[in-house]
């Protein structure tokens, strides 16, 4: 969701208030109700008993209609492990060209989808064919015959809760959705895999780079890209409180964590009147660019204020905060990670520092500013050049490294 707040960021400025008024006016307001997103339907029910096998096997999967040209793709449930550990089921997209089986092993690119929502309807594929149109650089993958998957993340289409910024946890869902393109063998997948993360799936792909060796074992990652990747949450909170963007993401991530960890409570951190504008994101998302400007009327207000300290301040929340905070790695996996120089979320100072500690440690480590492009509008702004650079990583050229030699 955070990469259409910059379509609506004049009007949500002009009301002063925290954009939560979003998802009570879209679970309210029967003017709007068109617009939301449709609830999951049957296909995304989880068996009271799991079947047996290992992360990727599929529960369940259909053909998808209303594509683009050329694509053809389903809609799968497969089993992953969730922020408890245990085994859960999660939902995602498969596209491929509309063509005959190739000759060789189809590529697999995911795109690791940024912001939706944490309620279970805000799962980009109960949108079905239509949620083709939000993976950007998509055309590009179809026609270079990759195989692209979109996983959900776990909570978004299943039942939730999401957990919101923990990138350990989606990054799980995501190496597992790559193990369930396999199983459909219209596919004909291969082992080889690149990963184009926004946002929260920027933060998705970092950490999957640091899970796959353990966790992907037996597929082979080729090299992931970040598109204005969440570094430090707790300077991020900070820095954006008081902006459009940065208050739906503090309210995302608020809301979602009270329901993850035990140590959290939203009534610590933020007024009675507030907390009840936290639980309407609960009840509603805003799957579609275009839909926030008309979701938020003039004249309509309701401020989600904070106690006497901000979440920052507070021990339990900050030490969260810190604990899904980026941090430098080890790793020999070719990274590019593209920054929007007017990014009210993360600024472009927190991503190059992040960039060159992460040299220090990395092989490869491309970077790429893009001047006048907010957090919104960064993933649409570098998927050619993404795209090139993974199709690069598939035939094994020299990566972009802005790393001093």
């Amino acid at each position: 969701m955070l990469r259409w707040l910059a379509a609506a960021g004049l009007l949500l400025l002009t009301l002063g208030a925290i954009a939560v008024v979003v998802f009570v006016v879209l679970a309210g307001d029967p003017v709007h109700k068109a617009a939301a997103q449709p609830k999951p339907g049957a296909f995304y029910a989880v068996p009271d008993k799991l079947p047996q096998g290992p992360p990727g096997t599929i529960i369940r999967s259909e053909a998808l209609r209303r594509l683009p040209r050329g694509t053809k793709g389903w809609r799968i449930l497969y089993i992953s492990h969730g922020y408890d550990g245990n085994r859960v089921a999660v939902s995602g997209l498969v596209l491929v060209p509309a063509t005959r089986r190739p000759k060789h092993h189809r590529k697999i690119v995911v795109f690791a989808h940024p912001a939706t929502g944490i309620a279970s309807q805000c799962g980009l594929s109960v949108l079905g064919g239509a949620a083709a149109q939000q993976v950007d650089g998509l055309r590009r993958f179809i026609h270079a015959g990759d195989a692209v998957v979109v996983p959900d993340y776990q909570g978004l289409g299943t039942p939730g809760p999401h957990p919101y910024l923990i990138g350990k946890v989606t990054a799980r869902n995501t190496i597992d959705a790559v193990r369930a393109v396999h199983k459909i063998h219209a596919v004909h997948a291969g082992r080889r895999y690149a990963v184009f993360g926004e946002f929260e799936g920027a933060q998705a792909a970092i950490a999957l780079a640091q899970l796959a060796p353990r966790y992907g074992s037996g597929l082979q990652l080729v090299g992931i890209a970040a598109a204005g990747p969440p570094i430090s949450l707790a300077s991020m909170f900070a820095r954006s409180k008081g902006t459009p963007a940065g208050d739906v993401q503090a309210a995302y991530t608020l809301g979602a964590w009270s329901q993850v960890y035990d140590d959290t409570r939203l009534e610590n951190v933020i007024s009675d009147r507030g907390v009840e504008s936290a639980i309407a994101i609960d009840k509603a998302c805003v799957p579609h660019r275009s839909d926030l400007p008309r979701a938020v009327p003039a004249g309509v207000i309701d401020q989600m204020a904070y106690h006497h300290k901000h979440p920052t301040r507070t021990k339990a929340w900050s030490k969260l905060l810190k604990k899904n905070s980026l941090r430098p790695f080890v790793t020999d996996i070719p990274i590019l990670i593209t920054q929007g120089q007017d990014d009210e979320l993360v600024v472009p100072e927190a991503t190059e520092a992040y960039v060159r500690a992460l040299c220090e440690r990395a092989d490869t480590v491309g970077y790429r500013l893009y001047p006048n492009t907010t957090n919104a509008e960064i993933g649409p702004a570098s998927a050619n050049f993404v795209s090139g650079w993974i199709a690069g990583r598939f035939a094994g050229r020299d990566p972009l490294n802005s790393c001093p030699s």
